[in-house]
């Protein structure tokens, strides 16, 4: 597997896309998120049911909505996913703060 960049101006497409493109399977997708910071590595959620991931371009915001949570990651930069055989199995999402978020996804 190899990263692939997704650029900051395709982000609203991709993310309007997101539900099409990895979850419209019929398969039920649970997602863990851990945050990398100055302070370690910390597990954020632990493989909860994920319902979807949008992207805001005004408020420059990624809502990752996780069963009865929303997890909001505001100011990201980078966007990197990793996919096996075409589906989407890592994401990892860098924000101005220089934290990591590591998404993955089975």
């Amino acid at each position: 597997m190899t990263a692939k960049e997704i650029k900051k101006d395709e982000w609203k497409t991709f993310f309007d896309d997101f539900y099409k493109t990895y979850l419209q399977d019929g398969q039920t997708e649970y997602i863990e998120i851990r945050v990398l910071s100055e302070e370690g590595d910390q597990p954020e959620v632990s493989w909860s049911v994920l319902e979807g991931i949008s992207y805001d371009p005004r408020k420059d915001m990624l809502d990752i909505k996780v069963e009865d949570l929303d997890h909001m990651i505001w100011h990201p930069t980078r966007i990197f996913i990793e996919e096996e055989d075409g589906i989407l199995a890592t994401m990892e999402i860098i924000e101005s703060h220089n934290t990591k978020y590591i998404i993955e996804l089975r």
